[in-house]
């Protein structure tokens, strides 16, 4: 894992082998990225060493994990023909400044 305590406030990274994960239900994705910190959350999931994917900004803050595995699958299903895996993360920011608008942040 990685941590960096330079940033305005702690924060952790945990790479995640799944495919070695006992008891991680299917899909399993080749590697999962973990990202903690004080103002944002997040998650990245990889089928694969190469694989086509983006990053989403997540309303969700108790299952955006659940929200990126399935738009990761049909990641997979709309880029099958280009690459034959997909990739997705997603993170929950935590703190926004009040009144901000989501668009401005």
């Amino acid at each position: 894992f990685v941590a960096d305590t330079k940033a305005k406030g702690q924060s952790l990274a945990i790479k995640l082998d799944s495919q070695g994960v006992e008891g991680l239900p299917a899909p399993r994705p080749w590697r999962e990225i973990f990202v903690y910190g004080s103002e944002v959350e997040g998650v990245h999931l990889r089928f694969g060493p190469v694989a086509r994917g983006g990053l989403r900004w997540s309303d969700r803050a108790q299952d955006y994990r659940t929200e990126v595995l399935g738009l990761v699958k049909a990641q997979q299903v709309k880029n099958a023909v280009i690459v034959p895996v997909g990739a997705k993360g997603g993170f929950f920011p935590k703190r926004l400044p009040a009144g901000g608008s989501r668009d401005a942040i």
